[in-house]
């Protein structure tokens, strides 16, 4: 039965949404935030990358103050500056280069394009900043939200091109918006060091608290005009991102629990941290600022200083998807060994099964085969999960790994949909449990993708079935991202101009619903119910469960003014339990 439909009717859920040619392209999408607190908040932080040009600086400039412009420079800071403030052509940059590098000791450059850039390991920030993202998004939306909850996310992506630079996109979620779009409020271009904390945080920090005090007034020419608050839900991150948001050692970050005092034991052989099978005294935001835990922070932590902002309880660690891809490889690839991996035969009884596999229409890619395991995103894992592993699992693993493997289904089941709510806390049982009794079956690989789901459930309790807090939610669009970035020189400028093309049409139109189309192939009525669910004749997407917990066939929908929308269709009465521990699935 499908889960994500089930949650969606008996509660309808809010479900989702080049090269740069000179500095101006990128500055038109880059405001400087309106505050007079956030005069540092540029939307380029380093004054030496090429999107960076001081309008003071004149073309002609007398001995007096000229050079005022170049104090305590380097020779390398003040040619770039010359050359930007005199519009020098290329060519004639090239030439310069050329002369500097043949009749001088100066380490320069071959190319004016990548002298103008400068170090890429210093970091260049391109910030477009919250508010005008939302101003954007919601300029043709008519039925806006009194208080606009948002995720934060924080993640690095290397970039194959530059061995020691990582894209690091600062995307937001709209999370109590239907359509949950993602979108990018900024980017960081550089290496992940101590030293660009501060530029890559600190125009976020400013704008977030200052809309902690602000409220916006959204379209105020039109007639669906309103005002709105933005509050900041959670920040999801990884492991290296927590590290470096926070100002922690990531080599101690790595060996210790985010959420409760924790030590893992580090394996020099396998070359990897493993942590017990069981929680330890939860963390509290007060002794973590205070260093009271033994935390080497360095001195620039600006998310340290966001209003009202728990750093414990308001980072998310995990949603779960994590450990499906570390069972999955282990079970396919031999990385949970001594636990014996499938053989070639089941592999490829596994791979027909896949293929075989028809979802819903919400599911917008079907399941690749095993031999692309490693390769599956975020939204892969997830179908696996919820539309196919208890079916493919069932004789492919040893009964006892496969009760195990259960208690962590029905707690992720449970866990994604509020109208399983009464049993939240069950379910936060049966993954205590199955953390627990995981070196049982997989002997030295309970890592801590594993333990942080002994902190899922106060997660989900916080915030909301596991949906509102999923991590892979920013996967496609760090993806699209990461796309985006082609050989040569000016990363960061290539991303911000076609980020900047694909905005102007990307601002999504209100949509009313309940919404009903007639086919007239199958000769029926198709019902959204939302962006993200319909039901249509057919075993696809034909089937939904009532708040009764009767299965139906879907035959067709109707819609009168001013009476409830009316779902017909045939009751299934003849069914069974799939499974009876360790709950019922019926």
């Amino acid at each position: 039965m499908d889960e994500s439909k089930l949650e969606m009717l008996v509660e309808p859920c809010q479900g989702e949404d080049g090269n740069t040619t000179n500095c101006e392209t990128v500055q038109e999408f880059a405001p400087v935030l309106d505050n007079s607190n956030m005069a540092n908040a540029h939307c380029l932080v380093d004054d030496r990358s090429d999107f960076d040009e001081d309008p003071s600086l004149s073309s002609s400039y007398s001995d007096d103050d000229g050079f005022d412009d170049y104090e305590g420079n380097t020779f390398q800071e003040c040619l770039r500056t010359w050359a930007k403030s005199t519009k020098i052509s290329e060519n004639s940059l090239d030439e310069l280069l050329a002369i500097i590098r043949k009749k001088s000791f100066a380490d320069v450059p071959k190319d004016a394009n990548t002298f103008l850039q400068g170090d890429l390991d210093d970091g260049q920030l391109w910030y477009d900043g919250i508010e005008k993202t939302i101003r954007h998004y919601f300029r043709n939306y008519t039925e806006l939200v009194d208080v606009l909850e948002i995720n934060i996310s924080l993640e690095g992506r290397s970039i194959v091109s530059y061995k020691t630079t990582r894209i690091w996109p600062i995307l937001m979620e709209l999370r109590n918006i239907p359509q949950k779009p993602v979108l990018v409020v900024g980017l960081f271009c550089g290496s992940p060091l101590a030293a660009n904390r501060e530029n890559y945080l600190r125009p976020l920090v400013i704008e977030l608290n200052h809309l902690c005090n602000t409220k916006l007034n959204i379209n105020p020419n039109h007639l669906y005009g309103k005002v709105m608050a933005v509050r900041l839900k959670a920040i999801i991150a990884d492991a290296p991102a927590r590290a470096f948001m926070t100002g922690l050692n990531y080599h101690q970050a790595n060996r210790t629990c985010y959420k409760c005092i924790c030590d893992g034991t580090y394996d020099s052989d396998e070359l990897k941290v493993t942590f017990p099978g069981v929680a330890g005294v939860p963390r509290t935001d007060e002794k973590f600022r205070n260093g009271t835990y033994g935390e080497e922070h360095r001195l620039s932590k600006p998310l340290l200083e966001l209003n009202s902002f728990n750093a414990i309880q308001d980072v998310v660690v995990g949603d779960g998807i994590a450990v499906m891809r570390k069972l999955l490889l282990g079970w396919a690839e031999s990385e949970l060994e001594p636990f014996p991996k499938w053989s070639s035969k089941q592999k490829q009884e596994i791979d027909k099964m896949l293929l075989r596999m028809r979802f819903p229409s919400e599911i917008e890619k079907e399941l690749r085969v095993l031999h692309y395991a490693l390769c599956w995103t975020g939204s892969e894992l997830h179908t696996f999960l919820h539309y196919a592993s208890i079916a493919i699992l069932k004789d492919k693993i040893d009964s006892a790994a496969y009760e195990h493997f259960k208690l962590f289904y029905c707690a992720m089941t449970i866990l994604s949909s509020t109208a399983y709510k009464q049993r939240w806390q069950y379910a936060g049982e049966c993954l205590v449990r199955f953390v627990e009794q995981f070196d049982t079956f997989y002997k030295s690989h309970l890592t801590s993708v594993v333990h942080n789901l002994l902190h899922l459930t106060a997660e989900v309790l916080r915030f909301g079935p596991i949906p509102s807090i999923f991590r892979y939610s920013f996967d496609a669009k760090l993806r699209f991202i990461k796309g985006l970035v082609k050989e040569g020189n000016h990363p960061l400028g290539k991303v911000v101009s076609s980020l900047s093309e694909v905005k102007e049409t990307c601002s999504e139109e209100s949509k009313k619903y309940p919404l009903m189309i007639l086919d007239q192939q199958e000769l029926g009525i198709i019902l959204h119910l939302n962006s993200k669910f319909m039901l249509k004749r057919g075993k696809r997407d034909g089937w939904f469960l009532t708040k009764e917990n009767i299965i139906v066939k879907y035959t067709t929908a109707s819609l009168t003014e001013g009476k409830p929308l009316e779902v017909h269709g045939h009751p299934i009465f003849k069914k069974s339990a799939t499974f009876s521990t360790p709950c019922s699935s019926a």
